[in-house]
C-alpha cells in the first residue's frame, strides 16, 4: 500500500471519529431566566446557564424585547462571568421580555433559546374599590371597617390607622388577595369599644416594591354612644299637606337606649292604631289612601324609655282635597250688544282653598283684558258685550297642591243685536186712484219683525192686511189711493233687542170737477158736460 493511500485512509478514520463525537455531544440549559416584577430604576438579575457535553466553550447571549443586547459599554446592563444579565437600575424601556441564547464556539451547532422571561414594572393604583364607612356604636359593641385596594403588582400589604397613626389594637382580617384580580382586601374589628375608641379610621395600602408610594383610603368616623341614652330625635315630624288620594307618612324617629316607646297625639288626644292610620315600626305614622279628612289636625310625637322622655313640637297635618260638584256652574245668558254681563263660576269645595280659575270661550282660553275681566272670586265680567262674544262658555278650577282640575258644565251666551236701518221708504206724491208701494229694510239679530203704521193728525194706527193694504215683509202697497190715504207711513222693525222706525209721507193729488152749460138750438135741449182734470 502506497504512502498516499495510507494517509487518505487515516484521514477518513479521523473524520469519522470526529463526526461521531460531534453527533453524540449535546447542548442544554441548566438554568433558564424566570419572570420578575421590578420597580423601574431598581436592580434586576436574570440567570441563564447552559452546559455542553462535548469539547468547546459555551457562549451565552441575551435578547431584550426581541433585540440582541450588544456592546455593554455605557449601557445600563452588564453580563456577569456566570453569564447572568444584571441591571443596576433598569429603565422603563427595558421592561418587557428577555430570552437568552446558548451556542458553542468552534462548532457548527445551532444556537438554542431559553424560555421567554417576562419582566413587569411594579405599580399600585390609588383607587379603592371599597372605603371604610362611618359607624355609630354603643359602649361595649363591635365596630367593623372594610377596605379593598383596586390593583397592585405585586399584591399590596394593608395596614390600619386611627387618626393618622398606625393602629394595632383591633383585630385585622387579611389581607386577602382577590382571585383573578390584583385587588387586596382587609377588615378591621374594634371590639368592646369605649369612648376612647371614637375617631377617624382608614387603611393604607403599600406595594412592597414601591414603599414610597402609599395609598390611603377615605377615612370613616366611629361615633361611640352611651350604653344607656335618653330619648332624642333622629327625625322630627314636620308640617304636611298631603293629597287625599295618595298615602302619606308623617316621619318621626326617636333614638335612645333602651329603644323608646313611641306614641302620638292629635289635637291633644292620644291616638291608636286603626286600619287607615297605622304606627310604623320606626315610630312614623302611616295614612292609607284615601286619607280621611277627619285626620287633619295638630300632631305631637313622643318617645319614652327608662332614661327619660321627649316630645316634638306640634305640627299640622292637612289633607288636600278637591270635590267634583261645582257650587255654582255658569248659567245661560241672553244679552244685547253693549250690555254689561257677569258670569259666575264657583268651583267645588277644596283645600287649600286657593284655586286658579280660568274661563274658556268656544274651547279657547280667555285672556282677561279690554272689555273682559275675571275677579278673584272667578266671576267673569263684560263691560260692553259684543256680538263676537256670543257662544259657548265654561270654566275650570285648578288646585296646584293636588295638581287637579275640575271643569264646569257648559253655558251659552246669546247676544242679540237691535235693528239697524238698511234702506228706508221715500216720500212720494200720488194721484187719487193710483197705487203706491213703500219699502224699507232692517238688519238685526234675531231678524226683526216689520210693522206698518199710519198717522195723519190723529192717533197712530197699525195697518193690517186688506185688499186696500197689501203688506209683505218690508213692503206696504196701497191700492186705489183716496184722499184719505194721505199722511205719514211708518215702518217699524222690532226684535227682542229693541225697535227702530223709518217713515215716509204720501201726498195725494185730488180730483177737480168743472161744469159747462150750453143750449142746443137745433134739438131744443140743454147739455151739461164734466171734465176731470188735475189741479194745476
Amino acid at each position: 500500500m502506497s504512502l498516499n493511500t495510507l494517509l487518505y485512509v487515516y484521514a477518513v478514520v479521523i473524520a469519522t471519529i470526529s463526526a461521531a463525537r460531534l453527533s453524540s455531544a449535546s447542548l442544554n440549559f441548566t438554568i433558564q431566566p424566570s419572570d420578575h416584577v421590578v420597580a423601574v430604576g431598581q436592580p434586576l438579575l436574570l440567570n441563564c446557564q447552559a452546559q455542553y457535553s462535548g469539547s468547546g466553550s459555551v457562549l451565552i447571549s441575551w435578547k431584550n424585547n426581541n433585540a440582541w443586547l450588544l456592546y455593554p459599554a455605557n449601557k445600563p446592563w452588564s453580563q456577569l462571568s456566570n453569564h447572568s444579565l444584571y441591571y443596576s437600575s433598569i429603565p422603563a424601556q427595558s421592561i418587557g421580555t428577555f430570552i437568552c441564547g446558548a451556542s458553542v464556539t468552534d462548532t457548527s451547532l445551532k444556537i438554542i433559546y431559553s424560555r421567554t422571561a417576562t419582566v413587569q414594572a411594579a405599580y399600585i393604583n390609588s383607587q379603592y374599590l371599597t372605603n371604610p364607612h362611618n359607624v355609630t356604636k354603643r359602649l361595649g359593641e363591635v365596630a367593623t371597617f372594610d377596605c379593598v385596594i383596586e390593583e397592585s403588582l405585586p399584591y399590596a400589604s394593608i395596614q390600619w390607622q386611627k387618626n393618622g397613626i398606625h393602629f394595632t389594637e383591633g383585630e385585622v382580617t387579611g389581607p386577602f388577595h382577590i382571585p383573578s384580580t390584583k385587588a387586596t382586601s382587609s377588615a378591621l374589628s374594634v371590639r368592646n369599644i369605649t369612648f376612647s375608641s371614637a375617631g377617624w379610621y382608614g387603611c393604607v395600602a403599600v406595594n412592597p416594591l414601591l414603599p414610597n408610594q402609599p395609598r390611603n383610603s377615605k377615612r370613616a368616623y366611629l361615633t361611640v354612644l352611651p350604653a344607656v341614652d335618653k330619648p332624642h330625635f333622629g327625625v322630627h315630624p314636620t308640617n304636611m299637606i298631603v293629597p287625599e288620594h295618595l298615602p302619606a307618612i308623617m316621619q318621626c324617629q326617636i333614638l335612645g337606649v333602651p329603644p323608646p316607646v313611641i306614641s302620638w297625639t292629635m289635637n291633644g288626644q292620644s291616638i291608636s292604631n286603626v286600619s287607615d292610620r297605622l304606627f310604623l315600626s320606626n315610630g312614623s305614622l302611616y295614612f292609607a289612601p284615601p286619607v280621611n279628612r277627619l285626620y287633619a289636625g295638630q300632631y305631637v310625637c313622643s318617645g319614652t324609655n327608662s332614661a327619660g322622655s321627649v316630645s316634638s313640637v306640634a305640627v299640622f297635618f292637612r289633607v288636600a282635597y278637591f270635590d267634583f260638584i261645582f257650587k255654582e256652574n255658569p248659567s245661560n245668558q241672553t244679552a244685547v250688544v253693549g250690555d254689561a254681563v257677569s258670569m259666575k263660576c264657583v268651583p267645588p269645595v277644596s283645600f287649600p282653598v286657593q284655586l286658579t280659575i280660568r274661563w274658556y270661550h268656544n274651547y279657547q282660553l280667555i285672556t282677561p283684558g279690554g272689555d273682559i275681566s275675571i275677579d278673584s272670586s272667578g266671576t267673569m265680567k263684560f263691560t260692553a258685550i259684543k256680538k263676537s262674544d256670543d257662544g259657548m262658555y265654561f270654566c275650570d278650577g285648578t288646585n296646584s297642591d293636588l295638581q287637579a282640575t275640575r271643569t264646569s258644565s257648559l253655558a251659552y251666551v246669546t247676544v242679540h243685536v237691535p235693528p239697524s236701518l238698511v234702506s228706508s221708504a221715500a216720500n212720494v206724491t200720488k194721484t187719487v186712484g193710483e197705487s203706491v208701494k213703500f219699502e224699507c229694510s232692517f238688519n238685526g239679530i234675531p231678524n226683526p219683525v216689520i210693522q206698518w203704521f199710519y198717522v195723519s193728525g190723529g192717533p197712530m194706527v197699525q195697518l193690517q192686511q186688506t185688499n186696500h193694504y197689501v203688506i209683505s215683509a218690508g213692503s206696504l202697497e196701497i191700492r186705489q189711493i183716496t184722499k184719505k190715504d194721505e199722511g205719514r207711513y211708518i215702518c217699524r222693525a222690532v226684535n227682542v233687542a229693541g225697535r227702530l222706525e223709518s217713515s215716509a209721507f204720501l201726498r195725494v193729488k185730488g180730483i177737480y170737477v168743472s161744469s159747462v152749460a150750453s143750449f142746443d138750438a137745433v134739438n131744443g135741449s140743454n147739455h151739461a158736460s164734466l171734465y176731470l182734470s188735475p189741479p194745476s
